[in-house]
């Protein structure tokens, strides 16, 4: 398995898996409360690993920066996701996230960057990494 990329299968995907994450999962959030996470560990499953998705709010500002927004989150996950899967991967888990902007709007942030969304990114990635254990 490449550590470096994102393929269709570490994707959530259907109606239904979002429900059970949104009703039976735990919030998290970064330090300066700018992304969300919700996330969800299913112990009784026979793949292992991590799976994600991302879901910014259309109050958060146009299509075009909800997009870049989205991208930039898969991106930030998709080079930091090796502690989160080695430790899922360790504890025989499939850990399921759904990353979210929180106060992060068009307004306040029109030009976005990855150097900006990375950190916050690794932060909740840290804390989930330390709620698992």
């Amino acid at each position: 398995m490449n550590l470096y990329t994102l393929k269709s299968k570490e994707k959530i995907k259907g109606e239904k898996k979002f429900e059970k994450i949104f009703s039976g999962g735990e919030n998290i959030f970064s330090d300066e409360k700018t992304l969300k996470a919700i996330y969800k560990i299913d112990r009784e499953t026979e793949t292992t690993g991590a799976i994600i998705s991302v879901a910014v709010s259309r109050k958060a500002g146009k299509a075009v920066w909800r997009n870049r927004v989205k991208r930039l989150i898969r991106e930030a996950y998709r080079l930091n996701k090796a502690a989160v899967t080695e430790e899922c991967m360790r504890k025989n888990i499939l850990l399921q996230i759904i990353y979210m902007a929180h106060k992060l709007n068009e307004n306040e942030h029109s030009r976005i960057s990855l150097n900006y969304i990375m950190p916050k990114v690794i932060n909740i990635n840290k804390k989930i990494v330390a709620r698992i254990k």
